[in-house]
């Protein structure tokens, strides 16, 4: 008899994933949360002497993604080459001839370089090509490419396009510009900057001020520029910082013409490569090598992270050598030590930190000696130079005027007093320029490397008579063993008749050091210059090491003729220099980094082939033992090597320091679970200790799947703790896997393997209507107590819809080391409101909520401990769990987590935090005075004075249930004595028939816990059922905590719940909460929990979002091929077909319905029809096949259900499943 197979598949009706999986985890975006991180080491643990608060950003990329690079290729640049104007205003014919003819050459090299470049598909896209200030190009590459392009013989390096970004922050009279004014240059023109011109590199200039000329063009204020931003010839600026920087330099040099070079974007950020190219359209703002009309001036009021060598410090320094007076801010990093970053790290140039209106350091200026702790590379003192930049008033955008305060306000004070030196001096170089404004300065107080030689005074530079060059001697590092003397030269030149020079040695260095002249006195004539050596003496013997060490010693010479008189800063480090660096060379990418200790000391500093051709670290150091651990993570032959090698009580006098190159040492290899599948990283921490040196330690976090640098050479003496979190990367979004790792131990000789099988686990539901109405995020971190600092994963794109999130772990001793997995919920697209779920712990039988204890927050107090099972988190009564105490008059609100007010004051039954809409009011009683009210909550609310006997304080938050949102209240009273505390509500628990509940049916009670500094007076519960009257609950204490039963009610209601608590001394805490939970038998069953708009049996319990009911949508459904078959009376499994479902995710199967068609006869009737997993995938039922379900067969419609229950439904894998289906026949 022939039978029909089956042809059309119906539905797969029960828990079948819809969605693609999200990316594997949030860390995994391009540019995202890829960076390692050292902490600020909390109070008691050393820091490095120079004060550095972070690591220098260390950024790791995919091998296809793409970034900004710039290709250093090998040859001079053609201002280099040509020393174009470095002699005069304008260069002679033959240096005009030079520089044509070599940026023609370049030209037509890179313009070779990039066709090969695109030929072999090595960049995506190139955007400028770089010969004037240097000899590069810009382009776009995916790093899997950037061996190849560092390989090429061109190539001289390949760096990445950094951002950079402004910086922020009647001065002209402070600076002396009026008195310039009034003077006359040689052709009898008041000295206002007429003929000049200066480049502002920055946001653009809004031309349109009337202050600034109105317009743009010939004619104009603004004569020209470029917009580098966006591409083309209009400057405008979109910011505000440009403008205003344009306003200081006009208002210094009133008739200099502007150029307007918009390098930075509308949030003042901007490439590295971008600021390069405007440098060389301020060498030749026509584009036509055979004119010569550069620039006098170029000020940059911007900056990134690089030294002297840095390829922006580079250009700065070309653009000096071409006759260009380039001008940048130090920036605003102070009071930080060598905090001056690219491109005021450039040696050349003049580099600006700022003052007050009364002449004195501001804090904020940054601080040399250098740009880096240690440059070699640099022979200057840096900030050569100070000028007016606090509230400086200037030109704002749109009109009108604006005040801000920055370094970025100071250098153009500089460059305007640069072009007035111009005007009246044409026949001087750049260096010379800078070296009369430097010689000029009037003293300001403070230490060389804060202060340079003063604050600029331009009258005096414009009246000098003679100049010294260069204006700053700086000898380097004295050690042990190296030469005790130094000769520096310096030149001085006669700008006026002829005079008698005389020198003097200012005498503060320290006994042992001195200064030898050639000579202490010299004629020179008119126009003329005469080179003098001078001899820096330094016996080591009785100079001491300086505390700290990268503080140098600083001393002047004194040049004086007649009664001018001109201070040259001299300065020394007595320090021995430790040299780090691998035994070959690097390859293609190098970032070194080195912490170094002992006893009472540490330092620490970082170097990249971003900031140096030589891959080398030096660092300052004393002949003692150090113990040292030296980072190379190195990319080479496309492998990276990223290693601390550790050793300890190391001399300098060892030798420079040579590790191995292209070596690993034990780490943490990817996490794998029972099942053999490998998980990817979220977030790892790691902390180093060194237990003999308790003072040590070093804390280091990455985010995202890249791995931990590898350990070699750490012995026992060192002890590791590592924290790590991971998840399943083929988890469906809804529907994610996480697990946390921790572990500590002496020493690390091998790689460090977890066993995951048997952990704890806890599930984390989150989501309710509203939340996913609005969209939420989530984002983690894993925090350690001991540094004081949270790090987040930047939260990815908002969801709309409730996300289960299910935790491993198999913590047990939380004392060990507290750092302990975080999860951070924004909700909408301003983040406005949150949650947290904070300081969570998971064992293998319990899982535990944790916060820093208020009295030590390097301590975990436990909040909760629940046997393992499911949380929730925007589900359930949300309370006031806030407290208040009175802290000599200042009223904090309880409790606080590192000096802020903590997510912990609203809580839900779970222990997780809320930060919701909210606001305060306090009141001074009697009289009911206000002390304070607003809606941002601090952890110091207000003071009261001993008028108020009492304070009251009322606070509002916003509270939800279902659809519906609430308003709900707390009243804290308190007596005003100090070290009073009001009781505060520690937990409430809400228990529907023994469970931990987000409603009520049966057998319902509340568990309330307080914390209370006295012993409790009274406590009352009272509820009201959908708005009506309060009605008093029975409350009776029960081992701590205090028991209400909840009444049965047969129809849903909606309660409110108050409750209160008193101590004995009239303290009180009462708590309002609208819309706390639903009562009643079917009280599962009237919200819409899971959001799927339905209210049925399925809101009655926890749910896994991951799965929608009654939809077989993303299920594709491949038939096979069948036809009708014959058969026998009796005969049993016999196949009718073989078909299969694909996935794209993982899933599960539960009900499976399907349909029989085709035009067989009917008349033997079907026993039982089964279902079998095809588990060969060969279409034949065999021996390894599992039977999922059998079904009847329903003649009437000729339907199949199949209900799957093994127990529980079939886990599906993403991809192909096969089934196959027979028929049962009667006999």
């Amino acid at each position: 008899m022939r039978v029909k197979p089956i042809l059309l598949y119906l539905a797969s009706t029960a828990l079948v994933a819809l969605q693609q999986p999200a990316a594997a985890n949030s860390g995994e975006k391009a540019s995202e949360s890829r960076v390692p991180r050292l902490s600020v080491p909390h109070e008691g643990t050393l820091q490095a002497e120079h004060n550095k608060q972070a690591w220098p950003e260390v950024i790791r990329y995919r091998p296809d993604e793409e970034v900004r690079i710039i290709i250093e290729l090998h040859g001079p640049s053609a201002a280099e080459q040509a020393g174009l104007r470095a002699s005069g205003a304008i260069g002679t014919r033959r240096d005009m001839r030079a520089f044509v003819a070599r940026q023609q050459e370049l030209g037509l090299r890179q313009q070779q370089m990039v066709a090969k470049l695109q030929q072999r598909k090595l960049i995506a896209g190139h955007s400028h090509r770089f010969t004037r200030a240097v000899n590069a190009i810009s382009a776009t590459a995916r790093v899997d490419q950037l061996p190849a392009i560092a390989a090429m013989p061109e190539v001289r390096a390949v760096t990445r396009d950094r951002q950079v970004r402004a910086f922020q922050a009647g001065s002209p009279q402070q600076v002396r510009a009026p008195e310039v004014w009034a003077m006359r240059d040689s052709q009898d023109r008041a000295v206002k900057g007429q003929g000049t011109s200066i480049a502002i590199i920055d946001t653009g200039i809004d031309y349109t001020h009337e202050d600034l000329g109105g317009c743009l063009g010939s004619g104009c204020r603004v004569v020209g520029g470029y917009d580098f931003v966006n591409g083309d010839s209009d400057p405008m600026d979109d910011d505000f910082h440009g403008t205003m920087v344009a306003g200081v330099a006009a208002a210094v040099a009133p008739e200099a013409k502007l150029y307007a070079y918009k390098a930075l974007d509308s949030y003042g950020f901007g490439s590295e490569s971008d600021i390069i190219a405007a440098i060389e359209a301020a060498l030749d703002p026509d584009g036509d090598p055979q004119t010569d009309d550069a620039v006098d001036v170029i000020n940059l009021s911007l900056g990134g992270a690089g030294g002297n060598n840095s390829v922006v410090s580079v250009a700065a320094n070309n653009a000096m050598r071409a006759g260009v007076v380039v001008v940048a801010a130090a920036g605003n990093d102070g009071p930080l030590l060598n905090s001056i970053g690219s491109p005021g790290s450039a040696e050349e140039i003049i580099t600006v930190g700022a003052v007050d209106g009364a002449g004195n350091l501001a804090d904020f200026s940054s601080r040399g000696m250098f740009g880096t702790s240690l440059d070699l590379s640099s022979n200057s003192i840096k900030p050569e130079i100070l000028a007016p930049g606090v509230d400086i008033t200037s030109t704002n955008l749109g009109g009108g005027l604006r005040t801000e305060s920055g370094t970025s306000f100071a250098a153009p004070h500089v460059a305007g007093a640069a072009a007035l030196l111009r005007q009246l001096h044409p026949e001087l170089t750049s260096a010379e320029i800078k070296a009369l404004l430097v010689n000029r300065a009037s003293p300001v107080a403070g230490k060389m490397a804060e202060v340079g030689n003063g604050q600029l005074d331009a009258f005096a530079a414009a009246s000098a008579r003679f100049l010294v060059s260069p204006p700053t001697l700086y000898a380097g590092h004295f050690g042990q063993g190296a030469h005790s003397q130094r000769s520096l030269q310096v030149t001085i030149k006669n700008l006026s008749a002829s005079v008698e020079f005389a020198v003097a040695d200012g005498g503060t260095f320290p006994a042992g050091a001195d200064l030898d002249l050639s000579t202490d006195q010299f004629d020179l004539e008119v126009g003329s210059s005469r080179a003098e050596l001078v001899d820096l003496n330094v016996d080591h013997s009785q100079v001491p090491y300086h505390e700290p060490l990268e503080v140098a010693y600083d001393s002047t010479l004194e040049y004086l003729s007649g009664d001018e008189r001109v201070r040259l800063p001299v300065a020394f480090h007595r320090a021995e220099v430790l040299k780090m660096r691998e035994s070959e060379a690097p390859g293609e990418y190098w970032s070194y980094s080195a912490f170094l200790f002992n006893e009472g000391w540490s330092a620490r500093e970082q170097l990249s082939n971003f900031e140096s051709a030589e891959p080398v670290l030096h660092m300052a150091v004393r002949d003692e033992p150090i113990n040292i651990l030296f980072g190379t993570d190195v990319f080479a032959d496309g492998e990276q090597y990223d290693v601390w090698h550790a050793f300890e009580n190391r001399h300098v006098s060892d030798g420079e320091l040579v590790v191995p190159a292209r070596v690993r040492g034990a780490g943490i290899p990817p996490l794998q679970t029972e099942s053999g599948e490998t998980l990817l990283f979220m977030d790892q921490a790691l902390e180093l200790t060194y237990p003999d040196i308790p003072e040590f330690a070093l804390h280091l976090n990455y985010s995202g799947d890249v791995p931990m640098k590898t350990l070699r050479n750490l012995s026992d003496n060192f002890h590791i703790t590592y924290i790590g979190l991971a998840e399943e990367g083929n988890a469906h979004p809804q529907d994610r896997k996480l697990y946390t790792v921790k572990h500590g131990q002496q020493g690390m000789p091998e790689d460090l393997h977890f066993d995951l099988s048997n952990p704890g686990s806890v599930q984390l539901l989150i989501g309710n209507p509203i939340w996913n109405q609005e969209g939420y995020a989530i984002g983690h971190g894993l925090p350690m107590y001991e540094v004081a600092l949270n790090w987040w994963t930047t939260p990815g794109e908002l969801t709309h819809k409730s996300s289960l999130l299910t935790l491993h772990g198999h913590e047990e001793d939380i004392t060990a080391w507290p750092a302990f997995l975080n999860l951070h919920v924004p909700l909408g697209e301003d983040w406005a409101t949150e949650t947290h779920s904070n300081d969570i712990s998971i064992g293998r039988t319990v899982y535990r909520k944790l916060r820093r204890s208020d009295e030590d927050f390097t301590t975990p107090e436990v909040i909760l401990e629940r046997s393992s099972g499911i949380m929730l988190m925007g589900q359930g009564p949300i309370y006031f769990a806030g407290g208040l105490r009175n802290e000599e008059g200042d009223h904090r609100l309880l409790p606080s987590q590192i000096g802020n007010i903590s997510s912990s004051w609203i809580m839900d039954s779970w222990g997780n935090g809320y930060r919701p809409e909210s606001r305060y009011r306090a009141l001074c009683l009697p009289g009911n005075n206000e002390l304070s009210s607003g809606d941002f909550i601090p952890e110091y609310l207000f003071f009261a004075d001993s008028q108020c006997t009492s304070v009251q304080v009322d606070f509002e938050y916003t509270t939800y249930l279902g659809e519906d949102e609430y308003t709900s209240s707390a009243r804290v009273q308190l007596n005003n004595l100090d070290g009073a505390a009001a009781p505060r509500i520690a937990m409430l628990e809400l228990l529907d028939d023994g469970v931990i509940s987000h409603y009520a049916r049966r057998n319902a009670k509340l568990y309330l816990s307080f914390e209370s500094q006295l012993p409790l007076d009274s406590v009352t519960t009272e509820m009201a059922l959908d708005g009506g009257d309060w009605l008093s609950l029975e409350t009776t204490p029960e081992d701590g905590r205090y028991l209400t039963l909840l009444p049965e009610v047969s129809e849903s209601s909606v309660v409110d719940l108050r409750i209160a608590a008193t101590d004995d001394a009239g303290n009180s805490v009462q708590n309002t909460i609208r819309g706390a939970f639903v009562l009643g038998l079917d009280a599962a069953t009237v919200v819409d929990t899971d959001n799927d708009g339905a209210v049925d049996s399925e809101d009655a319990q926890p749910f896994n979002p991951r799965f929608q009911q009654g939809s077989s949508s993303g299920v594709k459904f491949n038939s096979g091929t069948a036809s009708d078959l014959e058969a026998s009376p009796g005969e049993k499994d016999v196949v009718v077909q073989v078909f299969s479902l694909e996935t794209d995710v993982e899933s599960e199967l539960n009900t499976l319905t399907l349909q029989a068609s085709g035009s067989g006869d009917d008349g033997l009737e079907i026993v039982q029809a089964k279902l079998y997993l095809d588990k060969n995938s060969d279409g034949a039922l065999n021996e390894s096949d599992t039977m999922l379900a059998s079904s009847e067969f329903e003649a009437d419609d000729s339907e199949l259900t199949f209900q799957v229950d093994l127990p529980g439904p079939l886990a599906l894998k993403s991809g192909v499943s096969h089934f196959i289906v027979t028929y049962d026949f009667v006999q």
